[in-house]
């Protein structure tokens, strides 16, 4: 309690001269100072008192009442004592945040990808990765399964990070929660440096029909099919063929086989990417004839298509040659 005390004990009857008032109200005027208002900071132990004011307790005393402030004032500053120098004053807190949002800006599109697995027709697991998404970096840091609903038709089912779930998590490490698919493709985003649906940012993609998703392997740039794809076989003359790719709807770049047959007579095929302007395209394969003996060439070739995953193949010569174009595997592109 206080331990400002009355100098003069007064009895009924005294007369009381000016001076008793007067030294009385000094006594008053010069008590109201720290030491003698419940002696708050005597020593370091009450200097250093605080309490956590938290729920809203009401202060029992004017003690009571400094040291909850003195708590706020230690959490705001985050020091030892509440009267330590704060590490940073708020001009310098407010230069801060303005450096951090240039940073954050610097990272956008981060991403560091992980490894896609199969796992059977409707499951595959994401091992490790990182992304930037609306401002915040989040990874996964455990194999993470994500189930896949198979289609009633050949279908792509890309891989998106669910924006409006990851907002509100106190967390940055994320699970299947997460991450949602969709059939639907993304789209690039100059602003944001990836692939988004609206503000969803995708992280990949799987293929698969009826019977499940189609059996895959991962390393890298490089998702490769098990086994090959056929997009096309028929007699191939001199006009370009288009042939739409099996590849997801952000890719550019395939792997694909072709195998040129020979028929009756000799040959060249060549592809292009679609829309190109040139009549000339890369060779593929030549085939001929020696004594009669029909050649056949099989050649592994990694292709660019364009945004619609088609490229073109013609041959030299107007005869019964035939090519058949596989899918082998797809490549990510930038900013996935």
């Amino acid at each position: 309690m206080a331990i400002l005390a009355r100098n003069t004990t007064f009895v009924d009857g005294n007369t009381l001269a000016s001076s008793d008032l007067h030294t009385e109200f000094d006594n008053i005027y010069n008590g109201l100072i720290p030491a003698q208002l419940e002696d708050e900071s005597s020593d370091a132990a009450s200097h250093q008192a605080m309490s956590d004011p938290t729920g809203g307790a009401l202060p029992a005393s004017l003690k009571a009442e400094i040291q909850q402030l003195r708590y706020k004032i230690d959490e705001m500053q985050g020091t030892t004592h509440w009267y330590t120098a704060a590490p940073d004053n708020l001009t310098n807190l407010n230069s801060t945040v303005a450096n951090l949002a240039t940073q954050i800006s610097n990272v956008t599109g981060f991403v560091a990808r992980p490894r896609f697995v199969y796992q059977d027709n409707d499951e595959m697991e994401i091992h490790g990765g990182a992304w930037e998404i609306a401002g915040r970096v989040v990874r996964i840091t455990s194999a993470t399964t994500v189930d896949i609903t198979p289609t009633s038709s050949a279908n792509w089912h890309y891989l998106y990070l669910d924006e409006s779930n990851i907002t509100a998590l106190s967390s940055y490490t994320i699970d299947t929660s997460s991450i949602r698919t969709s059939t639907t493709a993304p789209t690039w985003s100059s602003l944001l440096n990836g692939w988004y649906n609206s503000s969803d940012r995708c992280i990949g993609a799987i293929y698969g029909d009826s019977t499940g998703i189609r059996t895959f392997y991962h390393s890298g740039e490089c998702f490769s099919f098990a086994y090959k794809i056929s997009n096309i076989s028929q007699d191939i003359d001199t006009t370009w063929t288009d042939v739409t790719l099996t590849a997801p709807g952000f890719c550019n770049k395939v792997g694909c086989s072709f195998h040129l047959a020979y028929v009756d007579g000799d040959g060249a095929g060549s592809w292009r990417t679609y829309g190109s302007p040139h009549d000339v395209g890369h060779y593929y394969g030549v085939i001929g004839t020696t004594n009669g003996t029909s050649d056949d060439q099989i050649n592994s070739l990694d292709v660019i298509t364009d945004d619609s995953q088609k490229i073109q193949i013609k041959h030299s010569a107007t005869n019964g040659n035939t090519t058949t174009v596989y899918t082998d595997s797809w490549y990510f592109p930038v900013g996935m």
